[in-house]
């Protein structure tokens, strides 16, 4: 077992021993003054070993220490403060799931089913065939297991108890009863769309289960700076929080870009083929970049886009800003989102060959950080930690945690 006592801040370094001393370090001298003698004398010998004694007294008592003993290490894993990062994985002892830290070190016990990301510092963990949610710590939040659950959103999560959904906090404690046949995620704003039954219309509600907006739509996309994508018909339009169309339901699909005023336009291409090209536009409907590319997509996960992958019409991918400038060429065969700060590139091994060669790590300059190995794909990135995939000789899952340097973490197979 560890223990640690918080050190003495180093401001405190003049006054380490305590006033009730009656003495402290100057830092002209180093010696000790005695505050009961208003001389101010220069220590004698007898005060510099009292001051000796002291100063060790003081280091002993207020200085932080560590003591731990190896005979401790059947008691678990320490809990990790809630500051640290934590990943997902795998034990390949047990075969069940925990968190490790940066060192490859599990901190929080691997003892679950199933394990998902931390999001508002909680994170769905799966044991016994119910859904639970853990802070950083590893402690359990609700005590009572869910059917099934979806990650935080903005301090809430959704979950499902006995074939309908609620909202819980990051207490576990429900603050919209499970009563609907469907939820969606909650915004920034405090909204989330509802569905009472199956192939009902979608409407919305607060975290306080005030209806904001009735059913009306058949589909309604998460809010995202005041603006959500629905759909009214078999067209997209956008509407605001009070439920007023900013963008008329003309679309054949709406997107909103996570963090941005901008939402991703989908229309048809000019060739009249079946084919679409996608652009971008404001929440006031403006075109900012023309619908010139067969594809336009990030990563999901992501509270605040800045760079999309992009496929252009002679099926090369590169990257473009939320402008429309090319900050990765249109060289690549293949290219992943980025993932916070690096994507996974790669070109073919000939032109005629859809077998392509290592992948490359970029960053947002285009940069190559480092290659995969041979059959290695860019899986996630999570806290700044690149998650790896490939497959083995028994055609099994092997996952790796690297580090932007490529040092590897951890590796597991599944």
């Amino acid at each position: 077992m560890c223990a640690r006592l918080s050190p003495i801040p180093t401001e405190s370094i003049d006054e380490v021993i305590s006033p009730r001393f009656f003495y402290c370090l100057t830092p002209e001298t180093g010696l000790i003054i005695d505050h009961n003698n208003q001389n101010n004398k220069k220590s004698t010998k007898m005060k510099t070993l009292r001051y000796i004694g002291i100063v060790l007294m003081a280091i002993i008592l207020t200085i932080g220490f560590t003591a731990c003993s190896s005979d401790d290490d059947d008691e678990g894993p320490v809990p990790s403060p809630t500051n640290t990062k934590l990943w997902k994985a795998k034990s390949n002892g047990t075969g069940k799931y925990g968190y490790i830290n940066e060192n490859g070190d599990f901190v929080i016990a691997a003892q679950y089913d199933a394990a998902h990301d931390f999001y508002c510092e909680r994170a769905m963990v799966q044991a016994g065939g119910k859904y639970y949610f853990i802070d950083t710590n590893g402690n359990i939040i609700n005590s009572t297991g869910f059917d099934s659950a979806e990650k935080f959103s903005n301090n809430y999560a959704r979950v499902l108890k006995d074939g309908v959904w609620g909202l819980i906090d990051k207490s576990g404690n429900f603050v919209i009863q499970p009563t609907y046949y469907a939820l969606g995620d909650v915004a920034t704003n405090g909204l989330l769309a509802f569905r009472l039954q199956s192939g009902g219309k979608w409407g919305i509600i607060n975290t306080n289960n005030e209806r904001v907006i009735n059913p009306e739509y058949n589909w309604v996309r998460k809010f995202n700076n005041g603006v959500a994508c629905v759909q009214s018909g078999s067209k997209y339009g956008a509407i605001n929080a009070e439920g007023k169309w900013v963008i008329a339901p003309t679309y054949d699909e709406l997107k909103s870009i996570p963090g941005k005023d901008l939402i991703r336009f989908q229309e048809k291409a000019s060739d009249n083929s079946s084919s679409h090209l996608y652009g971008i536009m404001d929440h006031n409907g403006n075109i900012k970049v023309q619908a010139l590319y067969k594809s336009l997509y990030w990563d999901e996960d992501a509270t605040v886009v800045d760079i999309l992958r992009a496929e252009n019409i002679s099926d090369k991918y590169g990257f473009i800003d939320v402008n429309g400038n090319t900050v990765v060429p249109f060289e690549y065969d293949y290219a992943s989102p980025f993932y916070g700060e690096y994507a996974a590139v790669a070109v073919n091994k000939s032109a005629n060959s859809s077998e392509r060669n290592n992948y490359n790590v970029i960053d947002k300059s285009g940069k190559i950080l480092f290659t995969l190995e041979e059959g290695e794909s860019l899986s996630d990135v999570y806290n700044g930690m690149l998650k790896t995939m490939k497959l083995n000789e028994n055609n099994a899952r092997v996952y790796t945690y690297r580090t932007k340097d490529n040092k590897i973490t951890y590796t597991w197979t599944e």
